[in-house]
């Protein structure tokens, strides 16, 4: 029987949910012990179960005083499973039905805080930079803190020692930079993409930035979207189904919703190369 049928569906899933966090509960056994991850990772998907079934209140102690919990207290030995952690958490906050919007942003700030607190620095950029969508999604919209994550990203970035390890995050960072402006240019607006791209070009010379196919790929988006033609919905070509197009269909404007686009995208100054 389904919550429609069912007049004790609520109760009868509010006591499995409370013997499974029981179950969890026993899997931990303490401080860098390997089944830390295993613990982890069930009150993950405990949180995710449990928000497909509206139980709010549920999912978020599975998130917070579970896998937070763990995370904060059993302290992950290994870099790289601290990373996938961070990661793992961020995408199950994001997919987690029924979140109240209040715990939501509590749990986005607290992710955010040890995403730059990472042993090392790349993983803290990458983990910032993730966290980042975080405050822009159907469920919050905290465009201050969104920006502060990628500004957050790209000081971190900028000091790896390795030179081609930070052109590589720093071109990743640009490149969601560019996409939220796409979908969301009221979170990033023009001045900030602008001075993300200074900001990339003037810590890399043109030719170690104009060496790697991702930054020209960029470039080439933004010259494509600074000509409204390029935008504007065109019909079938003669032989060709609908939708055969994937340029023409990533794009379904008018000449004036394309001509204002354009506009929009011709705000961003690229250096000439």
């Amino acid at each position: 029987m389904g919550r429609d049928e069912d007049n004790q569906w609520e109760k009868k899933v509010k006591a499995v949910a409370k013997y499974v966090s029981n179950l969890v509960t026993l899997t931990r056994s303490g401080s860098n012990s390997p089944n830390s991850l295993i613990t982890f990772n069930l009150y993950l998907q405990s949180a995710l179960q449990t928000g497909k079934c509206g139980l709010s209140t549920y999912a978020y102690g599975f998130l917070t005083q579970g896998a937070l919990t763990v995370f904060e207290e059993d302290n992950f030995s290994q870099a790289s499973f601290q990373y996938e952690a961070i990661r793992q958490l961020i995408n199950t906050v994001e997919a987690t039905d029924s979140l109240e919007p209040e715990n939501y942003e509590n749990l986005s700030k607290r992710i955010a805080q040890h995403a730059s607190k990472l042993s090392q620095p790349e993983h803290q950029a990458r983990a910032t930079l993730a966290a980042s969508h975080l405050f822009i999604s159907s469920k919050l919209k905290e465009s201050k803190n969104c920006l502060a994550c990628l500004n957050k990203a790209i000081s971190i970035t900028k000091t790896i020692e390795d030179p081609q390890l930070s052109r590589v995050i720093l071109l990743e960072i640009l490149d969601t930079v560019v996409s939220i402006f796409n979908i969301k240019s009221d979170v990033v607006d023009a001045k900030f993409l602008n001075n993300t791209l200074q900001s990339i070009q003037t810590h890399f010379s043109e030719k170690q930035l104009d060496s790697g196919l991702h930054f020209q790929n960029i470039r080439e988006f933004i010259i494509y979207k600074q000509n409204w033609k390029n935008l504007v919905s065109q019909p079938p070509r003669e032989g060709q189904s609908e939708g055969g197009d994937p340029v023409n269909n990533t794009s379904k404007l008018s000449k004036s919703e394309a001509k204002s686009e354009a506009e929009k995208w011709n705000s961003i100054v690229l250096n000439q190369s």
